[in-house]
């Protein structure tokens, strides 16, 4: 029978898939299997394997960034006129997602977002545009605070920003360099905060000379 219960099951199920082996690599059998369920209830419930990637990143980003757009909100209705203050704006971009590592399938969702950027171009799109209000608020955010830059400049130090949230959490227990026990240790606000004094710094950085020319003002 297809249920509630069996949509769940079925979007646990690729979730949990993967982020083991990745979207790509997992077919819909693979899925059908481990959600003890059949191929007719993925056409029933989403009708095609790209529309389940969706809703299993959807049931997920729709409140995540709902609390990222509120948080926003907020800091721009205090500030009123002034600039927001740039660790401020940054905290309250990753702060809804980190909050999500406290629980385990939310957790599990947080380490396949992070795989999301090593996945192919035509996923990605597919994915994207559940994030463009977020950007679009938060760039503009940006580009108040940051009015040193210009927009080629400030998408790429982005680019770059969202790269290292991705690669940290992908792997958010592990650190690709020999370092201390300490370091392996680190709660999740500890890690937030160390990305966001690391993104805040390169957002900061003069332009160097020679880009000048390449800014669109």
């Amino acid at each position: 029978m297809n249920t509630p219960d069996t949509r769940e099951r079925l979007l646990d199920a690729a979730q949990k898939l993967f982020v083991e082996h990745g979207i790509d690599a997992t077919s819909l059998r693979n899925v059908t299997t481990d959600a003890e369920a059949n191929l007719a209830s993925v056409n029933y419930h989403f009708g095609s394997k790209d529309e389940l990637i969706q809703a299993v990143f959807a049931r997920h980003l729709e409140p995540l960034n709902k609390e990222r757009i509120r948080l926003l909100d907020e800091l721009e209705r205090e500030a009123g006129d002034t600039p927001l203050y740039l660790e401020t704006t940054l905290e309250a971009f990753l702060k809804p997602t980190f909050e999500m590592m406290q629980n385990q399938k939310s957790r599990e969702f947080v380490c396949l977002l992070g795989r999301l950027f090593t996945e192919s171009s035509e996923l990605k799109m597919l994915i994207m545009h559940q994030f463009q209000e977020v950007q679009k608020r938060y760039f503009a955010a940006l580009q108040r605070t940051l009015p040193h830059l210009g927009i080629i400049d400030l998408s790429w130090r982005v680019h770059f920003m969202i790269g290292a949230m991705a690669h940290t959490f992908a792997v958010p227990e592990k650190l690709s360099i020999p370092s201390s026990s300490e370091a392996y240790n680190l709660t999740e606000e500890s890690i937030m905060q160390h990305l966001i004094t690391f993104a805040a710094a390169g957002l900061r950085a003069p332009v160097p000379s020679q880009t000048n020319g390449d800014n669109q003002k």
